[in-house]
């Protein structure tokens, strides 16, 4: 759809964007002598592969239309986000397996040992700790027996 600049300044006119005191109103042919000018320009300077004056006085991108979404679209895009997000959380979450005792045991202990070399740690810390490593280490012993 070509619209054409006497268009527009009525448009601005009609909607008050401009004053109209400084603006003119020429009637002219879309600018056809002005880019014949230019383009002759551009001939003068000689340039190889010199571009067309239509391609840049009518930039390719200045035709390109963004979609609208909808609420439901956007809607619809944000909830599908949001389930790939818990359905990747779930994976993770039930790809990990339940460490041995024997590995419970011995992370007890490396926690243990690094709870004696800590400074704040208090007698009561460590004798919970004590005891979640006993229980742990009695249900392996009853289950040697």
């Amino acid at each position: 759809m070509d619209v054409s600049a006497n268009t527009i300044a009525n448009c601005f006119r009609h909607c008050k964007l401009r004053s109209t005191d400084n603006m003119t109103f020429e009637n002219s042919d879309e600018g056809g002598e002005s880019t014949q000018e230019l383009q002759n320009l551009i001939k003068e300077l000689g340039y190889r592969n010199a571009m067309d004056v239509e391609d840049v006085l009518t930039h390719p991108e200045e035709n390109v239309v963004a979609q609208l979404l909808t609420d439901e679209e956007i809607i619809e895009s944000v909830i599908g986000i949001n389930k790939d997000d818990i359905d990747e959380e779930d994976d993770e979450s039930s790809t990990m397996e339940p460490p041995s005792r024997n590995e419970a045991i011995k992370a007890a202990i490396t926690l243990n040992n690094f709870l004696l070399s800590y400074e704040k740690t208090t007698p009561e810390v460590l004798t919970m700790l004590r005891k979640i490593r006993d229980e742990i280490q009695g249900e392996t012993d009853f289950n040697k027996k």
